[in-house]
């Protein structure tokens, strides 16, 4: 960690630009031009308890790495994170707080971080949080860092709460109108299905079961439908369908019974919509940073001002109007 520390305060004068693989450029673009900060060179997984359901992990750890350790003890990260064209580092994905196709059912990224150790604009290096769900009383510093895009400083290291691997998953699909597709999602989501997925595109709702094998089964007699491969949940999550990579897309959250507007996916049981237009004027184009909502610009502008007092990390990560 050393080395980071000391980046920090020899760039005083500076800008740094916090970046590990740099793979979530695709989703959320460039937030600055100041000198590099290579979060790579601290990487590894610090403390792991799999029967606590929690890893303490280095903010430069790949992915890839994490979840291969996981795997191997029957767990994941129940979030799901992107990992864009293969890449992506524990602490680019909280930063960027972006969560997979699962979301709805097994909780968001900011839901599983228990705790952070974080290095501010001074160079110190402070702690927030633990390794357990309930902590004491006061501001949950380490949940604020999902999503801040680095704005508040370098994340060092993250505790995240894992989740033990399903005993079946299977994906199921069936041809179906966009309009009816948000409706019949609507009537699933009421019931106590064992859901990990459930999203439309190309004509097609798609959706995966995961859970205990008997759970599965009986779902999967209940809703029918043709099995699917299971590839395209990986390419959902990995921000690798064809969909991303043409034309430009716009993506909005919305409540999930809102009625189909001519949208090129919708994800999240209806919750999360990309469509080639701006539909409302909350939708975020793909490729580029989200705005800070208004509501919240001011309290992220003072935590910024109490983190980073000189504005050394991602200048431009915090901003109330998209990017032109």
């Amino acid at each position: 960690m050393r080395a980071l520390v000391d980046a920090v305060r020899g760039a005083a004068d500076g800008s740094l630009r916090i970046v590990g693989h740099g793979s979530k450029a695709l989703v959320l673009g460039c937030l600055s031009e100041g000198e590099a900060l290579d979060t790579t060179i601290w990487a590894g997984i610090e403390t792991y308890q799999p029967e606590e359901l929690v890893v303490t992990v280095r903010a430069g750890t790949a992915l890839a790495d994490l979840e291969a350790a996981l795997q191997e003890r029957g767990q994941c990260l129940p979030f799901a994170p992107p990992r864009i064209g293969g890449c992506g580092t524990v602490g680019g994905a909280v930063a960027s707080g972006l969560s997979g196709p699962v979301r709805p059912w097994w909780g968001s990224l900011r839901d599983a971080v228990l705790g952070v150790t974080l290095i501010n604009g001074l160079g110190e290096v402070l702690q927030f949080g633990g390794q357990v769900m309930k902590n004491v009383a006061g501001y949950d510093v380490s949940r604020l860092q999902a999503g801040a895009l680095g704005a508040f400083g370098v994340i060092a290291a993250v505790s995240l709460r894992v989740r033990p691997l399903p005993a079946a998953d299977q994906a199921f699909e069936v041809p179906l109108p966009a309009a009816e597709a948000v409706s019949v999602m609507r009537r699933w989501c009421r019931q106590p299905l064992p859901l990990a997925g459930l999203c439309w595109h190309e004509g097609m709702l798609r959706w995966r079961l995961a859970g205990h094998a008997q759970a599965v089964a009986a779902a999967a007699q209940q809703l029918g439908g043709e099995p699917a491969d299971a590839a395209f949940w990986q390419q959902l999550r990995d921000y690798a369908l064809p969909v991303w990579h043409g034309a430009p897309l716009w993506r909005r959250h919305c409540p999930p019974a809102t009625t189909a507007d001519d949208e090129a996916l919708i994800d999240w049981a209806g919750a999360l919509r990309w469509s080639a237009a701006p539909i409302s004027a909350d939708a975020v184009r793909f490729g580029s940073t989200p705005p800070q909502p208004a509501h919240t610009l001011q309290l992220a502008k003072r935590l910024k001002a109490a983190f980073d007092p000189q504005n050394l990390f991602n200048p431009g990560a915090l901003h109330a109007d998209p990017p032109a």
